[in-house]
């Protein structure tokens, strides 16, 4: 057990997925459950710290939240001015301009055009330091399914991530199926905060079809057969740090994200292309 770790969580009824920014391995943690807000939290003491700062992070999902928080306490800012990380998750369109102008977060996972359409030059202001690369969103079913179409999914239900800026778990499965006449309504749609309790209802086969990009572990070895293509994204996301941190933290935040990325054994091959974005220990 980390024995100098405490988390604070709260709950709320949301869940994004970014799925990507939570590639890290799960870690032991004890975790206490507080009332629902507005905004959920976990945080963490660093080790040997030499000051009273507090890292902050920002991530849209609560995904492998508790590894990317130890990763900062028992190895990035271990013996800096750091005395603690919080790290936060809330729906992005929580994420304000006002965030970003303060540079309240030290590191957050975002995609470009969220941040851009939040302040102009957010470039100034936060440095893109890896960039996660394109994935793949399916439609998994506990049939074949050679063609979607509105008989594919006759008397039976898609379970969707409750995120309506999800491209995965919501806009691009609403899309494509829209544009194959596909409309869903009430009756036919299970709504999930949580990813992971989406892929369990699935695998329980209380849903018959979900959307999914296939790293999760559940489904790694799902029948070919049984997913549909729907879409390729370029990117999944990036992580961005803020330029107010020094260019030596920077760095050894920049190849610390990257080398546990692709270190994860969730991610696979889909990690291996992943890349640095910038020059940020030269």
């Amino acid at each position: 057990m980390h024995r100098n770790t405490l988390f604070r969580a709260t709950q709320w009824s949301f869940f994004v997925a970014s799925l990507l920014s939570g590639t890290l391995l799960l870690l032991p943690f004890s975790v206490l459950q507080t009332d629902r807000i507005n905004l959920n939290q976990l945080s963490c003491q660093v080790d040997v710290s030499k000051g009273d700062k507090t890292f902050r992070i920002y991530t849209p999902s609560d995904w492998q939240a508790e590894a990317m928080a130890a990763l900062f306490c028992e190895s990035v800012l271990t013996g800096s001015d750091y005395a603690r990380v919080e790290l936060s998750w809330k729906p992005r369109e929580h994420l304000t301009p006002d965030d970003l102008l303060s540079q309240h977060f030290d590191l957050l996972f975002s995609r470009p055009r969220v941040l851009n359409g939040l302040a102009p030059d957010t470039q100034s202001l936060y440095q893109e330091t890896l960039v996660l690369p394109a994935y793949t969103i399916y439609l998994y079913g506990h049939i074949p399914i050679y063609q979607l179409s509105s008989a594919t999914l006759y008397k039976r239900n898609i379970g969707l991530l409750n995120d309506k800026r999800s491209q995965s778990g919501f806009l691009v499965p609403e899309i494509e199926l829209k544009k194959r006449g596909v409309v869903l309504n009430d009756s036919e749609t299970k709504w999930f905060n949580h990813r992971a309790d989406l892929v369990e209802a699935f695998v329980k086969n209380q849903v018959d079809f979900i959307p999914a990009i296939g790293i999760e572990p559940e489904l790694t070895d799902w029948p070919p057969e049984q997913r549909f293509e729907l879409k390729t994204i370029p990117s999944a996301g990036s992580w961005y740090l803020s330029r107010a941190l020094s260019q030596a933290l920077r760095c050894e935040a920049s190849q610390s994200l990257l080398e546990r990325h692709q270190q994860s054994p969730v991610m696979g091959n889909l990690l291996i292309k992943t890349t640095m974005a910038t020059d940020a220990c030269s």
